[in-house]
């Protein structure tokens, strides 16, 4: 077996006990999270509607980085969070608000709150980033950024 296909088993292990909806969703979520985010991570260098967003993790104290779909306004930018408070990157954040977000080519310095979810997103957020909460409805939240 090679390092590949037994890093694929290891993604999908664990979802036979689930019901069929969750198994699929969270089979997507993984794969996404497999294939997706690597190519993301090239791409945020050169697409302002994506960027790199980088937290401490909450355990090891090593530096996690995730892309993320951004909308910027003023000095706040703005992530709609599709697993809310489950996702990692959001546990890490609630543990060291301080991160870093790279937007295109330039790193910035900031401090993220997480927002409670309301029943619409604000205009101000961009469409793109709107499509986090259309995918998963149930669990979203809005994650600020606030730029210093």
């Amino acid at each position: 077996m090679t390092g590949e296909s037994r890093n694929l088993d290891r993604a999908f292990h664990n979802v036979d006990g689930l019901g069929f909806a969750r198994r699929r969703r969270l089979v997507v979520l993984r794969a996404i999270w497999w294939f997706g985010n690597p190519i993301v991570l090239l791409l945020a260098r050169w697409l302002g509607i994506w960027g790199v967003l980088e937290t401490r993790g909450r355990r090891t104290g090593l530096m996690r980085r995730v892309p993320v779909a951004v909308s910027r306004y003023g000095p706040t930018i703005w992530v709609v969070v599709a697993r809310g408070s489950q996702a990692a990157y959001v546990r890490n954040i609630a543990a060291d608000p301080n991160v870093r977000i790279r937007i295109k080519s330039s790193w910035l310095d900031g401090v993220a709150t997480l927002e409670p979810a309301e029943a619409q997103i604000p205009d101000y957020v961009g469409r793109y980033p709107r499509g986090a909460a259309l995918l998963f409805p149930e669990d979203w939240s809005l994650l600020r950024i606030d730029v210093q």
